[in-house]
């Protein structure tokens, strides 16, 4: 386990919900539906990858390269990032990245902290019924409004950055049943991409890519995976 998923999974099982992931493609808001609108600097500082087995064993990379960060975490923890908070309190306040495309909801505990954490319910992973998949999300930071500043953009304007924010992410996927043709599959399809369609070729790619990239998954293994996992400090 990570140094820090047992402090991110302690608020993410008071909070567990099935649910689909929060990301999403951001639609620019009128400021009207919003309470608040603030800019907060923040940067990746750590990237951690694990992968566990069938039997149980694995590998970790405690170090890997940021720029191995799946794009979606990268796109929407921009350095600054916005943090929106809805004057709707059904809706949830997000994270959005500063190119206003990518979207993260969260949660904002009653002490100011953030502590967000869920899982979807388990569904077939790909062509066999019999393989069986769920996907688990927690988040645990801060914001620190005594290190704020001013951000400039392309085209000269300034705004302010009201301060910092410090965020622990966490992902993983997890497998159970007899998976070992789907992960066959998709294991030639990322190797050699002959007589894969699309879909395929996507799945394949989001399944093991950044796994690969950082070190730790040999693809002669991909068909005993159990649970991939990462981590990403930002500051």
């Amino acid at each position: 386990m990570f140094k820090r998923t047992s402090f991110i999974l302690g608020y993410c099982l008071l909070v567990i919900s099935a649910s689909g992931c929060r990301f999403g493609n951001y639609a620019e808001p009128t400021q009207s539906q919003y309470r608040s609108i603030d800019l907060y600097f923040t940067q990746a500082r750590t990237f951690e990858t694990a992968v566990t087995y069938t039997n149980n064993t694995g590998n970790q990379n405690n170090n890997a390269p940021l720029i191995s960060i799946p794009s979606n975490i990268r796109n929407t923890f921009t350095n600054p990032v916005y943090f929106i908070v809805p004057k709707d309190l059904t809706q949830s306040p997000m994270f959005v990245g500063m190119n206003q495309t990518n979207y993260l909801s969260t949660t904002i505990k009653d002490d100011g902290t953030i502590g967000e954490g869920y899982s979807t319910l388990p569904t077939q992973f790909w062509s066999s019924p019999d393989c069986q998949t769920w996907i688990s999300v927690a988040q645990a930071g801060s914001f620190d409004d005594t290190h704020g500043g001013t951000v400039t953009f392309g085209d000269g304007s300034k705004s302010p950055v009201k301060g910092s924010l410090s965020l622990d992410f966490y992902y993983s996927r997890e497998l159970a049943g007899d998976c070992a043709g789907d992960l066959q599959r998709l294991a030639t399809c990322y190797a050699n991409g002959a007589g894969c369609d699309t879909d395929e070729l996507n799945a394949a790619s989001t399944l093991f890519d950044t796994w690969v990239r950082t070190g730790i998954l040999n693809m002669t293994d991909a068909t005993r995976i159990k649970k991939l996992e990462y981590l990403v400090h930002f500051e």
